[in-house]
């Protein structure tokens, strides 16, 4: 779930969507994985096609990238 992976990772600076984000470890700034979620609680799809921008500590975890490293990213 979304709010057990911020236990450990935060947010990373760049685009996004609530389906799909870049997370980067509290212990060092250059330590990154790239997370696909599913939507729990909100249907994954606005009415105009859109995906769903309000995340939900809830959402489930569907894909997690290997670990890399790279310099931070700010917006």
């Amino acid at each position: 779930m979304r709010e057990t992976l911020l236990t450990v990772f935060t947010t990373e600076g760049g685009l996004s969507t609530r389906l799909q984000r870049t997370f980067v470890s509290r212990d060092c700034p250059y330590f990154k994985v790239d997370v696909e979620f599913q939507a729990v609680g909100r249907p994954t799809r606005e009415g105009n096609g859109g995906v769903t921008s309000v995340e939900n500590g809830q959402d489930i975890i569907v894909k997690i990238s290997q670990p890399f490293l790279q310099f931070s990213i700010a917006d």
